[in-house]
């Protein structure tokens, strides 16, 4: 098997300063045609998991900078560690869609008003997955936490999310599609979220 040559480059920054350094210094200011952030592990569905996670941040940094950009994550089980291999291959047939995503966003570009794509795998996915448009979901998660005293005697905050029930996710959103439906979600997003509204203090 004849293997192409590629540069790498690693950033010990988070996502989004990939994206930064990438444009700045390995391509000297040049703006790339994509910016592909992930394939991350564990699922970036509804607003309280988007929000925070560095892989959509990525993409967004590169929709700041006016770059056709997407975000992919797959959903892994949470309650339990996976053999190596197996999640390999979940890696590699979440590829074999995000390849066909990125090529389609390259050829005809992003829809009018989108921004960047967030995209999320099943983590049973196949060939044959569906594919579904969604819309950003609000909550994945019942936040918990505990309050610990570590062997010094300091007192420390353990924080967890406890998934929701399937029944409170609505169709239609990223959530419903890859926890019950158990489709590939892919979300139009844009950086405006701000509402035009009369507010005064």
């Amino acid at each position: 098997m004849k293997f192409r040559e590629h540069h790498a480059y690693v950033v010990s920054g988070n996502p989004a300063d990939c994206v930064v350094l990438g444009v700045s210094q390995v391509l000297s200011g040049k703006l790339p045609d994509v910016v592909v952030s992930g394939i991350n592990q564990g699922d970036n569905v509804t607003a309280q998991t988007v929000f925070a996670s560095g892989t959509v941040a990525a993409a967004m940094q590169g929709a700041v900078m006016g770059v056709k950009s997407l975000a992919f994550s797959l959903a892994f089980p949470e309650d339990k560690r996976l053999p190596r291999r197996l999640s390999a291959n979940k890696f590699e047939e979440g590829a074999k869609f995000a390849r066909k995503i990125v090529a389609h966003v390259l050829d005809e570009g992003l829809p009018n008003g989108v921004d960047y794509l967030n995209v999320n795998f099943p983590f049973e996915i196949n060939p044959h997955t569906p594919v579904k448009m969604t819309r950003l979901g609000k909550r994945k998660y019942d936040d918990n936490v505990m309050e610990r005293i570590d062997p010094r005697g300091s007192r420390y905050y353990w924080e967890w999310g406890a998934v929701r029930p399937n029944e409170e996710f609505e169709e239609g959103t990223d959530a419903h599609a890859i926890l019950v439906g158990k489709a590939v979600s892919v979300t139009p997003m844009q950086l405006d979220s701000s509402m035009d509204i009369d507010f005064s203090v």
